[in-house]
């Protein structure tokens, strides 16, 4: 009976090992976002470099720097949490911990302490959307609340809001594939433009084009890639009149 019930004992360690192996690769989840000035929340810091570590596996530890405007992209294994290290000039600046979902892209900013010269800066410059879609995400929202603010405050600003779509989103068998995109990235520039003016921006100051599946972010058949094509680009010109 002591043989049988270690025998029971075995049987049901291997069966719990089997089951907490992965079946498979974790899937790269996109994320972007940006890295601000705290002192107006919008002014993007060129040349961050953020460090992405996870405690799961070694294989969640990342990199990315921000461009000119402050923004970063990046893919990541999702499913778990990382602490993210914002250095710049060989100074850590934040320290913020982030969780990635399993699927569906997701954004995380931050904000540092950095001089922000006079006058309006460069907005985020994109929203993204979902296969289709063309609400705007929670995190779009809570992104978009700052420029909104800011382009009140400078009525000399235009703000170009510019819908695209991915070739790919077309229906299959649709008889005008190049209009039904042209119309996607339009219902998505306009449902961007209707929040900003909901939030008090004046119709004035926003200019809505469509450019469809013409202009496209990426190429490549990767899903994470594919997204970056479902966007909403915002171009301010602040000459105008």
């Amino acid at each position: 009976m002591r043989h049988l019930f270690l025998l029971c004992l075995l049987l049901m360690y291997a069966g719990h090992s089997a089951r907490a192996q992965p079946s498979g690769p974790v899937p790269a989840v996109p994320m972007h976002g940006g890295v601000y000035s705290r002192q107006d929340s919008v002014t993007g810091v060129p040349r961050a470099e953020l460090r992405f570590f996870s405690w799961t596996d070694s294989a969640g530890a990342c990199r990315a720097t921000t461009g000119p405007a402050g923004q970063y992209r990046l893919a990541l294994p999702g499913g778990r949490t990382y602490r993210v290290d914002v250095f710049r000039g060989g100074h850590r600046l934040a320290r913020q911990d982030v969780r990635v979902p399993v699927a569906d892209s997701t954004w995380a900013s931050f904000y540092v302490d950095y001089p922000v010269e006079p006058g309006i800066q460069e907005p985020p410059p994109a929203a993204f959307f979902g296969v289709r879609q063309v609400a705007l995400r929670p995190w779009d929202r809570e992104k978009f609340a700052h420029l909104s603010r800011l382009v009140r405050n400078h009525p000399q600003v235009r703000v170009r809001l510019e819908g695209h779509a991915d070739a790919r989103e077309a229906p299959t068998h649709h008889p005008d594939p190049v209009g039904y995109l042209r119309r996607l990235g339009a219902q998505r520039a306009q449902a961007l433009d209707a929040w900003l003016r909901a939030q008090g921006v004046p119709a004035s100051q926003l200019v809505v084009v469509s450019y469809g599946a013409g202009r496209p972010a990426s190429s490549s058949n990767a899903a994470e890639d594919r997204q970056l094509n479902r966007r909403v680009d915002l171009i301010s010109d602040p000459t105008k009149p």
